[in-house]
């Protein structure tokens, strides 16, 4: 029998499968060891994974030019076949079900449905598969989600206890799909307060991977092919993050597009999907820009005492032991969440409205009261503000200054030089602030709104002769109208 009419044959049985995925990629599905192995015809992996199939179907070692015959025709099923192809990363939602990806080895998932948690088969198609896939354990499902958060207190130091409601929170929400937009994940901490650590077991929980949480680069071509490519993307140790990134960050909170040149072409497109979640760490604010800042939660953890110094082994060997009941925590939960169909009373909601809602059901499956969840969420928020402010030069300066003024109007030049004489008394290093007085308006509007909200001043430009700032102190405002 003829190569071709082989082929025709497995695909007519269903050995093998193919279709077409959204970004037009063409895929295959192939046996392998027992399970099914999803590969792009194109890719170098398809022809050694097709060779072994082939070999171990009818006993025969294709040659190269055999293979590439085989994927021409391959080629033209995809691009007829009617099987459009959505493929995921890591976990799929559909309506009140959830699908977990666990292992590739042995095909199974997580399968979440009308308040039950089963491991089962992953059908096919449904997640990418990528070289940085890491099998998670396997959790243990008779743990209760009343369980999730002496888990979490035992694990993770942060700074108090709604801070283990937050990231409990946080980490259940990453779980439930990205059919609704997630916060940037912020951990914050002065040095020897175990930041990496916490961002290596949030990515062992919601999606580990075998190159680990990785270092920020400023790159943004390289931050578009991680966020393409991971349903949990780790930035470690940023200092700064500029504009550009930023925004970048800000679309793929809310799922946006990027366009690379297709490979070996020159003017035919790739799209690039952006929608993942974002975990960084940090040792002062990095988040500047409002937009970044509304679409944010912050980790404040606490220092270690020297008592409390373990080696890192140590720590996530214990972590690793109680991960299959951590997991099993909060799948049971998801469960409830996906089954909870009572509207949320919250009239007030952070700008992440459907977050701030999966919160709140989040917070009934563990037993904590919708105010609660909010009251968190929006004293959070307060807090983001005022750690931006704690860490910048201007912000600091210019509550000095409007200390006991209700009203500031001058020019930026003088404003900036009344700033550094007041840097020169906190014995703070004036190198910190601005140049002139254009850089010092652009900063100051970067903060307006973290200003206004957190230390009551609000700035505004006066445009005429000369510009002219306007600070307004209301704080003051408010005992002028008491007395």
């Amino acid at each position: 029998m003829s190569n071709d009419k082989r082929v025709y044959r497995l695909l007519k049985s269903k050995k093998i499968s193919v279709g077409k995925a959204e970004d037009g990629t063409f895929l295959c599905s192939i046996p392998h060891n027992g399970n099914k192995e999803i590969l792009d015809i194109h890719s170098s992996n398809f022809r050694i994974a097709f060779k072994s199939f082939w070999k171990k179907e009818y006993g025969e070692l294709l040659n190269d030019k055999e293979v590439q015959e085989i994927i021409s025709i391959i080629e033209v099923e995809c691009y007829e076949s009617k099987n459009k192809i959505q493929r995921n990363h890591r976990i799929y939602t559909k309506g009140r079900m959830l699908i977990y990806q666990l292992n590739t080895d042995n095909n199974t998932s997580v399968r979440i449905e009308d308040g039950e948690c089963e491991i089962e088969e992953t059908p096919d198609f449904m997640f990418y598969t990528d070289r940085n896939f890491k099998n998670q354990v396997e959790p243990d499902l008779n743990v209760m989600p009343e369980e999730l958060l002496p888990y979490i207190r035992k694990h993770f130091n942060v700074k108090d206890e709604d801070d283990v409601i937050l990231i409990s929170i946080l980490i259940v929400s990453s779980m439930l799909g990205m059919n609704f937009n997630h916060p940037v994940i912020l951990i914050q901490g002065e040095k020897g307060s175990g930041k990496s650590e916490c961002l290596k077991k949030l990515e062992m929980i919601i999606d580990p991977k075998d190159s680990g949480i990785c270092a920020y680069t400023s790159n943004k071509e390289a931050i578009v092919l991680r966020l393409s490519k991971s349903y949990f993307t780790c930035f470690d140790n940023v200092s700064f993050i500029s504009k550009a990134i930023s925004d970048l960050l800000c679309s793929a909170v809310t799922g946006a597009s990027d366009t690379t040149r297709r490979l070996y072409t020159d003017t035919e497109e790739r799209i690039v999907k952006l929608h993942s979640i974002i975990g960084i760490t940090s040792i002062n604010g990095v988040a500047r820009s409002s937009d970044l800042v509304d679409r944010s939660c912050l980790i404040a953890l606490s220092r270690f005492e020297k008592s409390e110094i373990k080696t890192e082994q140590s720590v996530m060997a214990s972590f690793q032991k109680d991960l299959p009941f951590i997991l099993g925590a909060i799948f049971n939960t998801i469960a409830g969440v996906l089954s909870d169909r009572k509207k949320v009373k919250a009239r007030h909601k952070i700008r992440l409205a459907d977050f701030h809602e999966k919160a709140i059901k989040i917070g009934r499956v563990l037993g904590i009261e919708e105010d609660k969840i909010s009251d968190i969420l929006f004293q959070n928020r307060l807090n983001l503000s005022l750690s931006i402010l704690e860490s910048s030069s201007i912000a600091i300066c210019l509550k000095e200054l409007m200390a006991d003024k209700y009203e500031y109007v001058n020019t930026p030049t003088e404003c900036l030089n009344e700033l550094k004489h007041i840097a020169l008394q906190k014995g703070i290093d004036k190198s910190t602030l601005p140049k002139d007085g254009s850089r010092l308006t652009k900063a100051f509007i970067l903060i307006r709104d973290e200003l206004s909200e957190v230390y009551g001043l609000d700035f505004e430009q006066k445009r005429g002769k000369e510009r002219l700032y306007v600070i307004t102190n209301k704080n003051l405002e408010e005992e002028l109208d008491e007395e």
